[in-house]
């Protein structure tokens, strides 16, 4: 398999390493018995996420997630609804993580389809309606994907489904899931594991430094955070979360 990359034009031979070393079928997200968690903001996690597609979005149209794009809208905070929505997800992106195995890792090396190769690529990862991208070790969903699939976890009553795509994702610019996923986790009960998220968060939006401000032992870091979080407020629950904080820290307005 090596060798058909060393014979690649050099632009996809860089690109195609790091997936040549991955294993690349998703395998899903296993789901166990879940506490119920607390509200730690003040209200339920999931109104807090950010960086969902929004109506006009393109990707919202990209052939594979359509329905279950149209599923989650349908839900609304019904969890078996976001439940069923969830499950069109994870079959979408298992379906393409199963073609991505067949194109890149056929069971005779020898078999590798160049073209096949080049085409999946421009299809779904480099495409105007792209829904993939390369991570570290794996193809991996865009963020607007995996911020509709932990949306609709959360609002199922499973955030732990939530917090493993989290940690799975690899990009900067999943920051915000990661935020998420440490709010979850705190509310869960669960701090250490959030602890260990809080040089991955970022300061973009309102939940990154709000996230940060629970998790830092430094009263002035809690206050700077903090007071980056109010600056950004913008929905009435990010504002209740803001008022919960300042009250249980004993913070100044």
């Amino acid at each position: 398999m090596l060798a058909w990359y060393a014979n690649a034009p050099l632009p996809l031979a860089r690109l195609m390493l790091p997936i040549a070393a991955a294993v690349l079928l998703y395998g899903g997200l296993a789901r166990g018995a879940e506490p119920a968690p607390r509200a730690l903001a003040g209200v339920a996690a999931c109104t807090l996420i950010e960086g969902s597609p929004d109506a006009i979005d393109p990707i919202r149209r990209a052939r594979p997630f359509r329905a279950a794009f149209s599923a989650l809208d349908r839900a609304g905070s019904a969890a078996r609804a976001n439940k069923a929505a969830l499950g069109r997800f994870e079959r979408a992106l298992d379906r393409l993580m199963g073609q991505a195995r067949r194109v890149f890792h056929p069971e005779d090396p020898a078999a590798l389809d160049r073209e096949a190769a080049r085409a999946f690529l421009e299809r779904y990862v480099f495409g105007r309606k792209a829904v993939l991208r390369i991570g570290e070790e794996r193809f991996e969903p865009r963020p607007e994907i995996a911020t509709a699939m932990a949306l609709a976890a959360c609002r199922a009553g499973e955030p732990g489904v939530a917090v493993r795509l989290a940690r799975r994702l690899t990009g900067a610019q999943d920051a915000p899931l990661r935020s998420l996923a440490a709010l979850l986790l705190l509310d869960m009960g669960r701090p250490a594991e959030a602890a260990e998220l809080a040089g991955s968060l970022g300061e973009a939006g309102f939940l990154g430094p709000w996230v940060g401000a629970e998790l830092t032992d430094d009263p002035a870091e809690r206050r700077r955070l903090h007071a980056l979080a109010a600056r950004r407020v913008s929905t009435p629950d990010q504002r209740t979360a803001v008022a919960e904080q300042r009250r249980r820290h004993g913070l100044a307005p």
